[in-house]
């Protein structure tokens, strides 16, 4: 029946998404280039927002109830994050490609519901990747790249509202790799590529050592209750285990 409702096509939804941005004929793009600014200078200042904010997704959306896992992995150009909460549905990733939308805001139950957690994510880094389910799509800061390597040619629209979709033979190896091991129960699965890559092992506040710190408050616990354990990985090697016990976490440290 031509009438009847069909089911949305991941890809042709990217696009879709994609295209109604960089075609926008009004190319008011003020209000979101001014959020974005805003949040920088709010968040800017304390290095392990991000991490809490990527907790909090985790933590919005178990299954059924069932507690949520997580994993971190620092690798030499990338922070994977990946946790066993819920696919991200429509709505969740048409949130995510916007700006100041409603999915959270709606949802009090949400940490997240003021509407601003996953763009943390854009703070400090010119390459977001996303899967889950049948939805693999990125967002990516071209202006570095020489113009004969930019998959968009002309960029008005703040790239942070861009999702382009990504084939998984698109992704680097340092990523497909690690990705395409994981346990299946990781739904949702996130790849980070700071502005630059020395900040994930070297200088002040590298995320090395915040992922060792970040653990170590066990008020943490507070703000995520929803979550069961943490793994961190640097390079390959288990060096945070951290699950909770008694309204408590436990953190073996491998390091």
């Amino acid at each position: 029946d031509l009438f009847q409702p069909q089911p949305i096509r991941p890809r042709w939804f990217i696009e879709q998404l994609f295209n109604d941005r960089y075609n926008d004929k009004s190319k008011n793009f003020e209000s979101s280039a001014n959020f974005l600014d805003t949040l920088s200078k709010q968040l800017s200042a304390k290095e392990s927002t991000f991490i809490y904010e990527l907790l909090q997704n985790a933590n919005d959306y178990p299954v059924e109830g069932v507690p949520v896992d997580v994993e971190f992995h620092i690798t030499d150009r990338y922070l994977l994050f990946m946790h066993s909460g819920d696919y991200f549905n429509v709505r969740n990733i048409s949130g995510i490609c916007g700006i100041n939308e409603k999915e959270k805001t709606a949802n009090i139950k949400t940490i997240g519901y003021k509407g601003i957690g996953f763009k943390t994510v854009f703070l400090n880094n010119h390459f977001v990747y996303i899967k889950t389910g049948d939805y693999s799509f990125r967002f990516e800061d071209q202006s570095h790249l020489p113009i004969v390597k930019r998959t968009i040619k002309r960029l008005e629209a703040p790239w942070p509202i861009l999702p382009i979709w990504t084939e998984d033979s698109e992704l680097p190896n340092e990523v497909k790799s690690i990705f395409n091991a994981a346990n299946k129960k990781y739904r949702v699965k996130i790849a980070l590529k700071p502005d630059d890559p020395a900040i994930l092992h070297s200088g002040r506040k590298n995320y090395e050592e915040l992922f060792k710190d970040v653990f170590e408050d066990s008020k943490l616990i507070l703000f995520i209750p929803n979550i069961r354990s943490v793994k961190v990985f640097i390079d390959g090697e288990l060096v945070r285990d951290c699950f909770i016990d008694e309204s408590k976490w436990l953190v073996s440290d491998y390091a």
